[in-house]
Protein backbone atom coordinates (compact mmCIF):
# COMPACT_ATOMS: atom_id res chain seq x y z
CA UNK A 1 0.00 0.00 0.00
CA UNK A 2 3.28 2.03 0.48
CA UNK A 3 4.19 2.05 -3.58
CA UNK A 4 1.08 1.24 -5.15
CA UNK A 5 -1.91 3.65 -5.64
CA UNK A 6 -4.86 1.13 -6.71
CA UNK A 7 -3.64 -0.86 -3.87
CA UNK A 8 -3.88 2.18 -0.81
CA UNK A 9 -7.42 2.94 -2.38
CA UNK A 10 -8.71 -0.63 -2.15
CA UNK A 11 -7.67 -0.63 1.42
CA UNK A 12 -8.69 2.84 2.10
CA UNK A 13 -12.43 1.87 1.00
CA UNK A 14 -12.12 -1.78 2.90
CA UNK A 15 -11.86 0.52 6.10
CA UNK A 16 -14.15 3.05 5.10
CA UNK A 17 -17.18 0.24 4.29
CA UNK A 18 -16.15 -1.66 7.42
CA UNK A 19 -16.28 1.37 9.00
CA UNK A 20 -19.59 2.91 7.81
CA UNK A 21 -21.48 -1.37 8.48
CA UNK A 22 -19.76 -0.43 12.06
CA UNK A 23 -16.85 -3.16 12.43
CA UNK A 24 -13.90 -2.79 13.59
CA UNK A 25 -10.70 -3.42 11.15
CA UNK A 26 -7.81 -5.38 11.71
CA UNK A 27 -5.18 -5.67 8.94
CA UNK A 28 -3.17 -8.84 8.65
CA UNK A 29 0.49 -9.04 8.01
CA UNK A 30 1.97 -5.79 8.85
CA UNK A 31 5.66 -5.65 8.85
CA UNK A 32 7.09 -2.26 9.07
CA UNK A 33 6.54 0.80 10.83
CA UNK A 34 5.71 2.76 7.54
CA UNK A 35 3.07 0.28 6.49
CA UNK A 36 1.91 0.21 10.39
CA UNK A 37 1.51 4.11 10.30
CA UNK A 38 -0.23 4.39 6.75
CA UNK A 39 -2.85 1.80 7.90
CA UNK A 40 -3.29 4.19 11.19
CA UNK A 41 -3.94 7.55 9.06
CA UNK A 42 -6.29 5.31 6.86
CA UNK A 43 -8.07 5.45 9.93
CA UNK A 44 -7.63 0.82 10.78
CA UNK A 45 -8.04 0.17 13.81
CA UNK A 46 -5.94 -2.67 14.84
CA UNK A 47 -3.10 -4.84 13.05
CA UNK A 48 -1.00 -7.75 13.62
CA UNK A 49 2.05 -8.63 12.11
CA UNK A 50 5.97 -9.31 12.86
CA UNK A 51 6.44 -5.63 13.37
CA UNK A 52 3.93 -6.03 16.32
CA UNK A 53 5.44 -8.91 17.86
CA UNK A 54 6.94 -12.23 16.28
CA UNK A 55 4.79 -15.29 16.65
CA UNK A 56 4.34 -16.12 20.43
CA UNK A 57 3.04 -19.57 22.54
CA UNK A 58 0.09 -18.69 24.27
CA UNK A 59 2.01 -18.39 27.82
CA UNK A 60 4.43 -15.96 25.87
CA UNK A 61 1.23 -14.05 24.90
CA UNK A 62 -0.12 -13.49 27.84
CA UNK A 63 3.22 -12.63 29.23
CA UNK A 64 3.26 -10.10 26.08
CA UNK A 65 -0.29 -8.54 26.92
CA UNK A 66 -0.41 -8.12 30.89
CA UNK A 67 3.21 -5.90 29.75
CA UNK A 68 2.50 -4.19 26.75
CA UNK A 69 2.50 -0.45 27.66
CA UNK A 70 0.78 -0.57 24.16
CA UNK A 71 -2.76 -1.72 25.50
CA UNK A 72 -5.12 0.10 27.82
CA UNK A 73 -4.50 -0.98 31.80
CA UNK A 74 -7.18 -3.30 31.81
CA UNK A 75 -7.78 -7.24 33.55
CA UNK A 76 -7.13 -10.04 31.29
CA UNK A 77 -8.39 -13.39 31.84
CA UNK A 78 -5.45 -16.34 31.86
CA UNK A 79 -5.16 -18.54 28.99
CA UNK A 80 -5.98 -21.39 30.88
CA UNK A 81 -9.26 -19.37 32.12
CA UNK A 82 -10.00 -19.07 28.58
CA UNK A 83 -9.59 -22.75 27.91
CA UNK A 84 -12.50 -24.02 30.09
Amino acid sequence: ILTDDSDAAIVRSVIELAHNLGRVTVAEGVESAAVWEHLRELGCDAAQGNYLAEPLTPADLERWLHNSAALPQCTLPSIEATQR
